[in-house]
């Protein structure tokens, strides 16, 4: 708990990811030297962090300093940072760790010391009861909807792809306007919490949007955050506002080991919490967007880079386009889906300039990203310009396209290979590329600017086009395709013609298979794209 405190509520504070800033490395080395009860270079460290123009305070990194200060015999110090500690706020879930630290003997006997006891003491009290009377609520099932009935499900076996298109039987909430706490249960050992924000004006005979939101403040945070704290704060506060105006909100929560930057078993699992979600509320499958703030604003680009399919539209303020892991596939960008972005003139962790190497290269290569620059720093979309929201007014304008005539798709991993209809299933990186299939790398990245690696491993491409009933692939690097076909996207009366770089390779004459439609409808909850067939291709 106390980790996971430091670098994720200090954040909150400060509305800076410190950790990927130069300045963050000082405040970094000053815990571990801590921590290694090292206490002249945490000192040391700690001075030279709070003394740079460039910090912020938080009561954590203020109070460890005011300890360092203390055991290394320097009183009046200790007690200058112990004021700044109160002067930030506290962090009442560390009641203990604070007024129990072994390390405050020169501090226990003075009365700056007494009366930060005591007011962290009453203010922890009665925070405590407010968290715990508001868990309580968003823990009660009793409100919200919990399962699907698989009842009518089972039973179907006839005209099914009719059947799940035109399904409407969802049940009405006991409550609606408010949040409720869902969990995942992800493998044996990890259980995942997520918010559902249940707007007001919910119909369940109407689709409704959803909104899934990223949360930031991810590289450093030890542990998920204490939901009943999460609705109360500038991110959940933030997109709460799409939720009154009619949408669903879905707020995954994320930490270091399991976080929307590198981690797939993460990713999956937020397509998993769509799903169910989608299983249980009338969702518009047309209109889902996903986006996020700071290191979620990067993993929304992670999703439009890897996983687009579910989605009409992605957002993200004051990020970093690029992917932490894997390949940063710019080609991905250049199909329907829209990114839109915000980006601070004054954001010191993702710098417009970084920004911008990476997103004017994409727009030349004709990316449908559109970012825009506002005055302000790294919070500025909670604190600083109500303008950042104009982001949603075009956002919530878009429908996605479940069967796109023509696509193009990138991959150097396969768990990340469909888009929509098509999918990569195995690569092969040794045979020789198509003139088409170039490495899309920025001039920042090929003149060292930008360290991290664009295209850490090979990939495969495929070019797609459906026309009437035929299908049209150009590959790259690919081993093997699989199409998803259903019976809104080609005429199941007629023969499909498959052809690959020209050549004719597989002429069908299709049977809908309730089988593959149940297994792939159980997936996604998808009630606008029904496949009703795979087919396999070897190259």
């Amino acid at each position: 708990m106390k980790n996971f405190i430091i670098t994720g509520i200090f954040l909150l504070f400060t509305g800076h990811a410190y950790t990927q800033s130069k300045v963050s490395a000082l405040y970094d080395s000053a815990y571990v030297f801590y921590e290694k009860n090292e206490f002249r270079k945490a000192l040391e460290y700690y001075d030279r962090y709070y003394t740079s123009p460039e910090s912020g305070l938080d009561n954590y990194g203020t109070f460890f300093a005011a300890m360092a200060a203390c055991r290394e015999g320097h009183k009046e110090k200790a007690i200058h940072y112990l004021k700044l500690s109160a002067k930030v706020g506290y962090d009442y879930y560390s009641y203990d760790l604070f007024i129990h630290n072994p390390n405050n003997t020169c501090l226990k006997d003075t009365p700056e010391w007494k009366e930060y006891a005591e007011t962290m003491k009453f203010k922890a009290d009665s925070s405590q009861a407010s968290i715990t009377k508001t868990r309580e609520k968003l823990e009660d099932t009793s409100k919200r909807i919990n399962e699907r009935d698989d009842t009518y499900w089972n039973s179907l076996t006839k005209d099914l792809h009719s059947l799940i298109k035109n399904y409407n039987g969802f049940k009405h909430p006991a409550q609606t306007g408010f949040w409720t706490l869902y969990t995942l249960q992800v493998n044996d050992t990890l259980s995942v919490p997520y918010l559902v924000y249940i707007p007001e004006s919910y119909n369940p005979e109407e689709k409704t949007p959803l909104y899934v939101y990223l949360h930031g403040a991810i590289v450093n945070r030890l542990e998920f955050s204490e939901p009943a704290n999460v609705i109360y704060g500038p991110e959940a506060k933030f997109i709460q506002e799409q939720g009154e105006k009619g949408s669903f909100i879905l707020y995954p929560f994320g930490r270091k080991d399991f976080g929307w930057l590198s981690h797939q078993e993460a990713f999956e699992a937020i397509l998993k919490e769509i799903s169910i979600i989608k299983s249980l509320y009338n969702i518009d499958d047309n209109r889902v967007f996903l986006g996020g703030h700071s290191n979620g604003g990067s993993g929304a680009f992670w999703f439009a880079n890897k996983k687009q399919s579910p989605f009409a539209a992605f957002f993200a303020f004051n990020y970093l386009p690029l992917v932490y892991s894997g390949n940063t596939t710019l080609r991905n960008l250049q199909n329907q889906t829209p990114f839109y972005g915000i980006s601070g003139t004054k954001d010191r962790v993702f710098p417009i300039a970084r920004v911008n190497e990476i997103y004017d290269f994409a727009r030349q290569e004709n990316a449908n990203w559109h970012n825009r620059v506002l005055t302000g720093g790294h919070s500025l979309p909670f604190f600083e310009n109500d303008s950042a929201r104009m982001v949603f007014d075009s956002v919530i304008t878009q429908q996605r396209n479940p069967f796109p005539k023509n696509m193009i798709w990138e991959t150097d991993d396969i768990r990340n290979g469909r888009k929509d209809w098509i999918e990569i299933t195995a690569l092969d990186t040794t045979a020789l590329r198509a003139a088409w299939h170039t490495d899309l790398l920025p001039p920042a990245v090929k003149e060292g600017k930008i360290k991290r690696p664009f295209n850490r491993h090979k990939t495969g491409a495929v070019r797609a086009t459906v026309n009437s009933n035929h299908i049209y692939l150009e590959s790259s690097g690919v081993k093997s395709i699989r199409l998803y076909l259903s019976q809104d996207m080609l005429n199941y009366k007629q023969k499909v013609r498959i052809f690959h770089n020209g050549k004719l390779i597989r002429q069908l004459k299709l049977k809908p298979d309730n089988s593959i439609m149940m297994e792939e409808f159980r997936k996604t909850g998808d009630q606008v794209f029904i496949v009703s067939n795979i087919v396999d291709i070897n190259i």
